[in-house]
């Protein structure tokens, strides 16, 4: 359900990815992902090599595609890798189902390619993580969704390795699949409350000329451009006037002179929750894990890097779908992100059977290690929920 570049597109240069390996590393940056909204990666005649080379300069790196081109030899390239994820764009269960949202796609070669994956991978000692990842269309009722998961099931993947989500209106592009009018907010969505949007705080996205615009999610044309790698730094183009008055637009709750974001519905979205989907027999009852930070009070300290929602997946695992939640913080379980230094943890979850999708925040204070995490059953209140060691 993404949107589509119109003009916006071609080959990068191996010059070009070689000026964004050196200016990242230059500013710290940690993580390159390699397609998503922005095409189909594997199309580059020298894909493998670039991601080699991000790999052997340290950086996480990830691969989202929709693996309509991964034979044996690229699955195989892909497990040996050192990525750490590779993203599957996947939605269906059928010949029908999946070729009526995948146009000119075939069922029956990403059914050999998914089974492919789960069998090479199987192979390799540590191969990349996997996460197919999907969108349900609002009409769509759950008997679908649990097709899709059913048929996923049947090619070897778990429940940690499925992600199926409702749409959002990518930037205002598309429908927003609840009103089925393009641009607009679903009614859900305008329920909510506008926040900070963290697509544009965690990164940006560089397109294939070096130009380098502020939504890395929504913008395959171009309209939120800050600048071109091929001229300036990324940290001069985050610091430039335009960028941050894209900021105060809505720390003022008024996205009224951004085109883009005054559309969009991607930030009303990550509290609330709202896209998740799950297969039936999961139940959609108990706690959902919406967002988890550790070390957010280091951030910017010593040059420490930290990015909101580090350890939701992890929490996520461990905490989803439960009734009652209680463990131990553990710095060896939730990764040392700032040695030395004491850390907090900030979590932010939900109750499935609310409809409203409230959202309920629990803060504990460095040094959270060694510390208990304890989330009840039900907080009629609604307000902001304390460690009893703060």
């Amino acid at each position: 359900m993404c949107g589509h570049a119109t003009e916006n597109y071609g080959f990068m240069t191996k010059d070009i990815f070689q000026k964004i390996i050196n200016e990242c590393k230059r500013c710290e940056i940690h993580a390159l992902i390699f397609g998503g909204a922005w095409g189909e990666p594997t199309l580059h005649p020298d894909w493998q090599r670039m991601i080699k080379v991000s790999v052997s300069h340290g950086f996480t790196t990830l691969i989202s595609t929709n693996g309509s081109r991964l034979d044996t030899g690229a699955i195989g390239f892909l497990a040996s890798s050192g990525i750490k994820q590779l993203q599957i764009s996947f939605s269906g269960f059928d010949k029908e189902s999946y070729e009526s949202i995948y146009i000119n796609g075939k069922f029956s070669k990403i059914n050999e390619v998914l089974l492919n994956i789960k069998k090479i991978f199987l192979r390799h000692p540590s191969p990349p993580e996997i996460l197919i990842h999907g969108v349900v269309e609002h009409s769509r009722p759950q008997k679908y969704v649990d097709r899709i998961y059913r048929y996923l099931y049947s090619c070897g993947y778990s429940d940690s390795e499925i992600n199926m989500v409702r749409p959002t209106n990518f930037g205002g592009k598309k429908m927003n699949m609840e009103d089925n009018k393009v641009g607009l907010k679903s009614k859900t969505i305008l329920k909510s409350l506008l926040q900070l949007c963290t697509v544009l705080t965690d990164g940006v996205g560089i397109y294939w000329n070096g130009k380098v615009t502020a939504c890395p999610c929504a913008d395959n044309d171009g309209k939120m451009i800050i600048g071109n790698i091929l001229e300036e730094s990324i940290s001069d183009m985050r610091k430039s006037s335009y960028f941050n008055n894209i900021v105060r637009c809505f720390e003022d709750n008024n996205l009224s002179s951004l085109e883009m974001c005054s559309k969009c519905d991607i930030p009303y979205t990550r509290e609330r929750n709202i896209a998740a989907i799950l297969p039936s027999w999961l139940g959609t009852t108990g706690i959902s894990i919406i967002e988890a930070t550790y070390g957010l009070n280091c951030r910017g300290e010593k040059g420490v890097k930290i990015m909101l929602g580090n350890v939701t997946g992890l929490l996520q695992k461990k905490c989803n779908w439960k009734r009652k939640i209680e463990f131990v913080v553990d710095v060896n379980e939730l990764g040392d992100r700032a040695p030395g230094m004491e850390k907090d943890l900030v979590i932010t979850w939900c109750y499935a059977e609310d409809p409203m999708m409230t959202p309920y925040h629990l803060y504990i204070p460095a040094e959270a290690h060694g510390k208990v995490v304890a989330i009840p059953m039900i907080n009629p209140a609604g307000k902001t929920l304390k460690s009893e060691h703060e």
